[in-house]
């Protein structure tokens, strides 16, 4: 005979079992509103409130209440509240099965979103329009980046496609928004080449002006920069031509160099991609810097255990600045505080970071030579663990009764990209770990570098996760990059300058939706910034040299000390304030607390720590004075 649960109790275990999950109040509050719900509409109706005896037929009951009164949005994510909390009575071995075992989130209606002001449904019939009408977007940081949309399909011609399902409200896309940094960016969809030939017929002018645009030169780059219709259209075109002569030019001579790509966006369309001379400069400066036996300062290679440390200090850094791009405010001392001692995270940012640490290191230490759907599957469910308000999501490509995600206007609740439908993304998937793996046939020779930052962009574009897409596109560009020897990239953070001008990032992709898929935008900017990155590694490293070694020459005898040891002297006497424990300085430096405690304990007997208990732990301090004893 089966155990009676009474449901307000079941409830109540279960609010303390997604507290021990260490989930945000927002999330508890959700799946607890969804047994809430549940709760009152068996109560009023005098059916069963005994968890054991609920079926499908009282869940059945409350959806249908549900869908008579609110959206199917709302119904659906109340599914999935039940679903988890009924999920976790039968793994308590409260109830023998779930109700809703063999239950589907209801049916969410495909309906054309509204988009921005001015612009027409893909449904509608297009009338002739000005493409000089300004595209107006909103940073939506939450989400990493920003497209703009085009209602005709963005080729000259009027697209008819189906819209993909998209989120009903936007508070799952704005929990992590930077509401502050919000700021407008104006994106003009740049004519294409067919667009502006007709111009110059309907002109009457065509042979003699289009004579007068292949005679003057024009090149893929004007002024040196490979510049979009945007940027473009406010510059001072040569000699006597327009704006738009100027502009065809470039387009012709881009022609030239574009290559097509085995990848398409949302209407089936290949995406292309140059190579101009810029892209070549920079790409040979990151061959000469990132792969191969390069010289590096003797700080990083004097041993393993020093190119272990930096390393985890490397992971830190992109894991906090990553999860910070999509909206994580814990700040950067927290974080480390949080990652070196090993104490659980305290909120949802936290989690995001610790997560993000934990999935680089997975990619680095774990992850298989070749790209499977299931591999970026599983970076997605380490990447957002405990931080989603539906769990389910995590590792799991969106579905066709998901609530597809979008990428929003934060200040309209416009949407600004409706990536492929949530039927396409498994086909889509699969063709991208191909090309990942060099498993398509592609035209000419694709520079591995260049493969790394596309596999970055489609995951983006592409959006088949609830939430965390820019998350594991940056992960995925990593193991991408290390899989083709570029080792150093291990030591990079990206992230950090994304962050720095997230405007800049969104508008990489931008251009390239807004400009016949051309990719060389955001592969451009993505070439600048890992060089700026490895620049700056270079700086950080010089100057770490320059610290190790003055407190070298303050130890008289630095052969007494380990490398370790002799970090720990260097920080400590940067930082007095700093304080160590056998469990942070192991993880600072990747080795076991054996090894940490010889480390500390040889420092503290030679009177240059101090030691003090707190709690169950010993706490390590640098003794007053360090500078000075060191140098006695």
């Amino acid at each position: 005979m089966a155990t009676s649960v009474d449901l307000h109790s079941a409830i109540a275990s279960y609010r303390r079992h997604l507290r021990a999950e260490n989930l945000s109040p927002r999330t508890i509050d959700t799946y607890m509103e969804a047994t809430g719900q549940l709760t009152q509409f068996l109560e009023e109706r005098g059916m069963p409130t005994d968890a054991a005896a609920i079926g499908r037929e009282h869940i059945e009951g409350f959806i249908g209440h549900l869908l008579e009164r609110f959206k199917a949005a709302t119904a659906a994510n109340r599914f999935r509240g039940l679903q988890s909390f009924f999920r976790f009575l039968e793994e308590e071995g409260e109830i023998p099965k779930s109700p809703l075992a063999r239950m589907r989130a209801p049916l969410i209606p495909e309906e054309p979103p509204r988009v921005l002001g001015g612009m027409l449904c893909p449904d509608t019939p297009a009338p002739r329009r000005n493409y000089n009408t300004p595209f107006v977007t909103t940073c939506e940081f939450r989400c990493s980046f920003l497209f703009s949309l085009d209602p005709v399909g963005g080729r000259g011609r009027t697209s008819h496609r189906p819209w993909p399902k998209v989120v009903a409200n936007s508070h799952k896309l704005t929990n992590f928004s930077f509401a502050n940094l919000t700021a407008v960016v104006p994106i003009r969809r740049a004519p294409t080449q067919a667009e502006l030939v007709t111009r110059l017929h309907q002109d009457g002018s065509l042979p003699e002006r289009y004579l007068k645009i292949i005679t003057t030169g024009i090149g893929v780059a004007p002024e040196g920069r490979y510049r979009h219709w945007d940027n473009l259209r406010h510059l001072s075109p040569p000699g006597d031509l327009s704006v738009d002569e100027w502009w065809l030019g470039v387009k012709i001579a881009r022609t030239t160099i574009l290559r097509k790509l085995p990848l398409i966006d949302s209407a089936g369309d290949a995406l292309s991609y140059a190579m101009p001379d810029q892209a070549l400069e920079l790409l040979h400066f990151i061959d000469q810097h990132a792969s191969g036996e390069i010289a590096m300062p003797e700080v990083v290679t004097a041993d393993e255990s020093a190119r272990r440390h930096y390393l985890v200090n490397s992971l830190m850094e992109e894991a906090i600045r990553s999860s910070q791009l999509e909206g994580a405010s814990t700040t950067r001392p927290v974080a480390k505080e949080m990652i070196r001692t090993g104490r659980p995270p305290r909120d949802r940012s936290e989690r995001m970071i610790l997560n993000n640490y934990n999935a680089l290191r997975f990619l680095r230490e774990d992850a298989a030579s070749r790209l499977t759907p299931a591999l970026v599957m599983e970076l997605h469910r380490i990447l957002t663990e405990g931080t989603l308000d539906n769990p389910d999501g995590a590792g799991r490509l969106q579905g066709p009764n998901d609530e597809r995600v979008a990428v929003w206007n934060a200040q309209t609740n416009e949407i600004v990209h409706a990536p492929p439908a949530a039927t396409e993304l498994e086909g889509r998937l699969h063709t991208l770990c191909a090309f990942a793996n060099g498993e398509l046939e592609v035209e000419g020779f694709l520079h591995p570098v260049v493969r790394a930052i596309l596999l970055h962009f489609m995951l983006g574009y592409d959006h088949p996760f609830e939430d965390g897409n820019g998350r594991t596109a940056r992960a995925l560009f990593y193991w991408a990059m290390r899989k083709q020897g570029y080792w150093l990239a291990e030591y990079l953070s990206i992230s950090r300058i994304l962050r720095e001008a997230p405007a800049q990032y969104g508008r990489s992709f931008m251009y390239t939706e807004t400009d016949e898929g051309d990719t060389t935008y955001f592969i451009l900017y993505q070439l600048h910034v890992i060089k700026r990155a490895m620049r700056e590694l270079h700086d950080y490293l010089e100057r770490k040299v320059s610290e190790v070694r003055e407190v070298e020459r303050l130890i008289r005898q630095s052969d007494e000390y380990n490398h370790r040891q002799l970090a720990l002297l260097g920080n400590a006497v940067r930082s007095p304030d700093q304080r160590y424990t056998f469990s942070s300085h192991a993880r600072s430096h990747n080795v076991s607390i054996q090894s940490a405690r010889h480390d500390l304990l040889d420092l503290l007997q030679r009177g240059l720590l101090t030691r003090r208990r707190v709690g169950h732990k010993f706490v390590f301090a640098p003794v007053a004075g360090l500078s000075e004893q060191l140098n006695d």
